[in-house]
């Protein structure tokens, strides 16, 4: 049992239930973890960039929980590298692919986009250019 309770059904806001109900329909993540999160703001706010992450921009669904397995192999972290979005399933990923995208170089399961964007996930995590964009010092030109 978590040592934070998950909010119950009667005690939660309209926002709250949105968000554990956007949780269990997209799969991850875990709805009992939406249900401990939406406790604070930092955690409604999680989700909320979890939710946009996954659903939003010009990368298909499939794609972006491809990079978002990888990354979080990468890092060794058990949960993330283990949920998986019922949204990028629906939308044809399987646990084949997701598997392959530790060799996807070799792999014939991924075409030259998919595997442009696993490599840079895998050569940086995607963190590394975020970080350095930030600690970069504004310029007269920039």
């Amino acid at each position: 049992m978590p040592r934070i309770r998950p909010i119950e059904d009667h005690e939660a806001t309209e926002t709250q239930r949105l968000l554990i109900e956007t949780a269990r329909i997209n799969g991850a993540p875990d709805p009992l973890c939406a249900q401990i999160y939406v406790r604070s703001e930092a955690g409604r706010n999680w989700l909320r960039m979890w939710n946009e992450l996954l659903n939003g921009g010009i990368l298909p669904v499939p794609l972006k929980e491809s990079v978002r397995v990888l990354i979080s192999m990468k890092h060794f972290c058990g949960y993330c590298s283990t949920v998986r979005s019922r949204i990028a399933q629906e939308r044809g990923l399987t646990e084949e692919k997701i598997l392959a995208t530790m060799d996807f170089e070799d792999s014939s399961l991924f075409d030259s986009r998919e595997k442009a964007a696993l490599r840079f996930a895998k050569t940086d995590g995607g963190t590394g250019v975020l970080a350095r964009a930030s600690a970069a010092k504004p310029t007269a030109d920039r």
